[in-house]
């Protein structure tokens, strides 16, 4: 006896050191394409975590497992009302591999017990199986039962507090592709072991056998995304010239976005915009703060921001500034509300050239080039526009910066309204690195007028607080306590004369 375990503790011994090994070389192998995304998971700004709902949202319902996929010719009608109460969407929530491959599966694993490698796919296929059921059960759809609203917690749970970076996933339902994996080798045991009998005919057996599993995992006709190519998007294929597009709604709509992705791969232009799984909180940062962008971009109204400057005048310049060529307009994708409202939009502020592709479905508008005329942009460390006391405002934490693009030299006066968060600071405005101007700004609205000598082209003016910035949610007496933002001095006008 004690030979017997001497050797399996032997056995063990060598097992442990070779997947440790396993694992080791494997974890150095994919460090250089998973470094990036590493960083950001341990970072203080990181995007890649969603809020946890989305994890109960995207998993598995339990009984997705045995319901043919709303895609099946025969049972797809019957299973659509079923499936439609599942949370997530059909290419994440459907998890029926068939009834024949859970017959050869338990088939296997019940002849073949003894069996080590058969018990390891078996434990493989039922844990990720549990794995991809996610934090809370589904049972069609619902995840509380009873009048008590009871909720039954899975071992996922644990598992996203306790192994690194899990909390970063979403879609907790894909685990199940490990198990598609571990059934697929457990039903060519199983299917080993039925034709191994004699009472049967081994070529008509494994005929039925595939035949099933095509019929069960049957999805006809086959659904497909139409792959054209818009004649606008082959025409500046052939331009060899750099510009970029502006694509509506490519921002707010994700079907929009996703297909324009692949125009993209046609005519290999940069895009304003855009759709990704997940991106920093500053992604949308040009399309929010530059004026023309953010009105085009969102479908809005010209919005009253705090720089005070005439858009139907610096329009045009600030698209040329950006080398935005092109602004493409998806009918299919719009309402009629919305494409009458943006080609006014377009056309009065605007100096472009229309053209329609009604087969493509596209409205593209030309914007034509025209010498800059000056404007200012919003640049770096400004916090979301709110209104205060009726006004358009903007917080800044310890820095923030403006751009100024002057069409010639020019002596101005940069004027700034601004009130300091909680306490008084001081207000500093650089132009180029060159202090201009030193201000206190007390806790209540006042003035602040700097002059300013413009170069022709950019000038970037920097907005400094030496004191620093406070967050509302660490001022006990302002009862903010979900308000993290660091803040300094609110502005609410920027004008120069």
């Amino acid at each position: 006896n004690s030979k017997e375990i001497t050797n399996s503790k032997e056995i063990l011994k060598q097992t442990f050191c070779k997947y440790t090994l396993f694992g080791f070389v494997s974890f150095i192998g994919i460090i250089p394409l998973t470094l990036e995304n590493i960083l950001t998971a341990t970072s203080g700004s990181n995007f890649l975590k969603l809020g946890p709902s989305e994890a109960v949202m995207y998993s598995a319902d339990l009984l997705s497992f045995f319901l043919p996929s709303v895609l099946h010719p025969v049972f797809g009608n019957i299973t659509t009302n079923i499936y439609s109460n599942f949370s997530g969407n059909i290419s994440e929530n459907t998890m029926f591999i068939g009834y024949t491959v859970i017959f050869l599966s338990l088939f296997a694993a019940y002849r073949l017990k003894g069996n080590k490698h058969v018990k390891f796919w078996l434990i493989a296929a039922l844990s990720f199986s549990l794995i991809s059921l996610g934090p809370l059960l589904h049972v069609n759809g619902k995840t509380s039962f009873t009048e008590f609203n009871t909720t039954v917690p899975l071992p996922y749970l644990v598992l996203y507090y306790v192994i690194p970076f899990l909390d970063n996933c979403r879609t907790t339902g894909r685990f199940f592709v490990i198990a598609s994996l571990s059934f697929a080798v457990l039903v060519g045991y199983g299917t080993t072991e039925l034709l191994k009998s004699n009472r049967i005919n081994k070529k008509v057996s494994a005929i039925v056998i595939t035949g099933l599993i095509i019929f069960e995992c049957l999805a006809v006709p086959v659904s497909l995304s139409p792959v054209d190519e818009p004649s606008f998007y082959k025409e500046i294929s052939q331009d060899k010239d750099n510009y970029a597009l502006l694509e509506i709604p490519a921002t707010k709509d994700y079907l929009a976005g996703s297909t324009i992705i692949y125009y993209q791969t046609i005519h290999g232009k940069p895009v304003v915009g855009n759709w990704a799984a997940r991106y920093p909180s500053t992604a949308r940062d040009f399309e929010l703060k530059t004026p023309v962008v953010r009105e085009l971009t969102y479908l809005q109204p010209f919005t009253d921001d705090i720089l005070d400057q005439d858009i139907n005048e610096v329009g045009t310049s600030i698209l040329n500034y950006y080398n935005i060529s092109y602004i493409v307009l998806h009918t299919n994708y719009m309402n009629d509300g919305d494409i009458d409202f943006i080609e006014k939009l377009i056309q009065k502020t605007l100096n472009t050239e229309r053209k329609t592709y009604e087969k493509d479905s596209l409205i593209v508008y030309h914007v034509k080039k025209e010498p800059l005329k000056s404007f200012m942009i919003l640049k770096d460390g400004w916090n979301q526009l709110e209104h205060i006391s009726g006004k358009p405002a903007r917080w800044i934490s310890d820095n923030a910066t403006i751009l100024i693009h002057s069409d010639s030299v020019r002596n101005v006066t940069l004027n700034v309204q601004a009130f300091s968060f909680y306490s008084p600071r001081t207000l500093e405005i650089y132009n180029n690195e060159d202090l201009q101007g030193r201000q206190a700004i007390t806790t209540d609205f006042s003035s602040m007028s700097v002059p300013i000598s413009l170069k022709k082209g950019d000038n970037l003016i920097l907005l400094h607080v030496p004191e620093g910035s406070e967050s509302p949610s660490e001022i006990p007496e302002l009862n903010s306590k979900d308000d993290n933002r660091e803040l300094s001095i609110a502005v609410q006008k920027i004008q120069l004369t």
